[in-house]
């Protein structure tokens, strides 16, 4: 029973610190970018979403994304 939930715990914490890389790095794009991020996180698998208000504030966040390669 103990190690069943040291098991549960080690799961608990590996949770966490993902919780914690994730919310770091969005904070990070949110910078990065000048807009809102949202990383969505589920299973293996997530999405990223990215906020803009106007056309040329997406064209702005593409640039920050690519460069000048856009």
């Amino acid at each position: 029973m103990v190690r069943e939930t040291q098991k549960g715990y080690a799961s608990n914490q590996r949770r966490d610190d993902l919780e914690n890389q994730l919310v770091s790095l969005q904070d990070s794009m949110k910078r990065h970018l000048g807009t809102k991020v949202h990383i969505i996180h589920r299973g293996k698998k997530g999405k990223i979403e990215i906020e803009y208000y106007s056309p040329e504030d997406l064209e702005r966040i593409v640039e920050a994304i690519l460069g000048n390669t856009a």
